[in-house]
């Protein structure tokens, strides 16, 4: 950005100069900006992708829940109409969460069987 007469005076007392500044925007943890379009992550748990349910996703504003279908696989998109950006003359873009399988932090001989046994059954 230039701003016109805002930077040090000249030499000898000369009129002011200009000021540049150097405007560097740091990627959000949470949203990827896409044109008035906002995408995040949809963390659905492995049953719950597969046997539908709800999961909470961030917003700008806080955040929603949103329903999720049974047989949900991971990258699909969920399309929250009007919760993104601001659009240029009025109106805004959309939140597109997408579907990320996670896997829960629990870890143990009981969880490992009812792995092995979910694997076997898909086989």
């Amino acid at each position: 950005l230039r701003l016109r007469g805002q930077g040090a005076p000249g030499p000898g007392g000369g009129e002011a100069g200009d000021l540049y500044l150097r405007v560097r925007l740091l990627p959000h943890p949470d949203f990827k900006v896409r044109g008035a379009d906002l995408e995040t992550a949809a963390r659905l748990m492995p049953w719950t992708a597969a046997l539908g349910g709800e999961a909470e996703v961030r917003a700008p504003e806080g955040a929603v829940r949103i329903k999720i279908p049974a047989g949900t696989r991971a990258g699909r998109v969920f399309r929250l109409a009007g919760r993104g950006l601001a659009k240029d003359g009025g109106g805004r873009g959309d939140l597109l969460a997408v579907a990320r399988l996670d896997l829960p932090e629990r870890d143990d001989e009981r969880t490992r069987a009812a792995w092995r046994a979910l694997k076997e059954a898909a086989e």
